[in-house]
Order: C-alpha cells, then structure tokens, then sequence
C-alpha cells in the first residue's frame, strides 16, 4: 500500500510518499506526477520519500525518469537514498 500526499503551493508541487512504491502504485504515483508536470520537465516537482520502505524495480524506473526529468528529492531515509544512488550510478 501507498499512501500519495500532494500539495501544491506556489505551483512547485511536492508529493509525500508512505508505504509500498511496488506494484499498481507505481501506476498511481506516475498518474499523480503526470497530472502535475502535464508531460513537461519535472524540475519544479518535489519529492517526499522519507516514507517509502520499499522501492520495486518499476519503482525505480519511475524514480530514475522523473530524477532525470530534474525532479528534487527532499531528504530520503536510508533506504531510499541506497536506492537513488544505485540507479543514478547505473546512468
């Protein structure tokens, strides 16, 4: 399970993430990020994966296309911050 928070102020959008990005959330999550980058960069999207537990491969593809697009990650737990590290060394 995963539990998708937005809020939108100034119109830099930031997504909480808690729980499970596995799965069909992986499909959620990325409907919630292309309804607010609307298929352009993602540099102005910030990303709250202080509580994500656990990250699938598709999770991943997800993370790496929006951390290339220039999405911002806000301080991710331990977890998480192996994870990014794995895929931007995998680039």
């Amino acid at each position: 399970m995963l539990k998708i928070t937005v809020q939108n102020s100034n119109g830099s959008p930031k997504v909480r993430l808690d729980g499970k990005l596995a799965g069909e959330w992986v499909g959620e999550f990325d409907k919630v990020c292309q309804s607010l980058c609307c298929g352009k960069a993602a540099r102005d999207l910030t990303l709250d994966l202080s509580g994500v537990t656990f990250v699938d491969g598709e999770g991943k593809k997800l993370l790496s296309d929006l951390l290339d697009r220039g999405a911002t990650l806000k301080e991710p737990q331990l977890l998480v911050k192996y994870i990014i590290d794995e895929i931007r060394a995998g680039r």
